[in-house]
């Protein structure tokens, strides 16, 4: 597939994406043009797998210097219990 060029500065090559719900649908499709692009992509979503799975393709595909980095937060945060004063 043919990416369009762009004039505006925030689709061009080296800007960084971040892309929330990029396990599936819309974001995978997001996630893609971006890269293809050549914009260095944030993958974000709840489905490691997926996302792993993304992200290894888009690496094989797309130019990609780094290694993923780790989560930033843990799947789950712990139930917080919380009661008014």
């Amino acid at each position: 597939m043919s990416v369009p060029r762009t004039d505006r500065p925030y689709l061009r090559a080296g800007a960084t994406a971040l892309v929330a719900g990029a396990s599936a649908g819309l974001g995978v499709e997001f996630a893609s043009q971006l890269a293809e692009r050549g914009l260095d992509v944030v993958l974000v979503a709840r489905r490691k797998g997926r996302l792993d799975a993304l992200s290894d393709r888009l690496r094989e595909t797309t130019r990609a210097p780094s290694p993923p980095s780790p989560p930033i937060f843990p799947p789950r945060m712990p139930p917080r219990s919380w009661s008014p004063s």
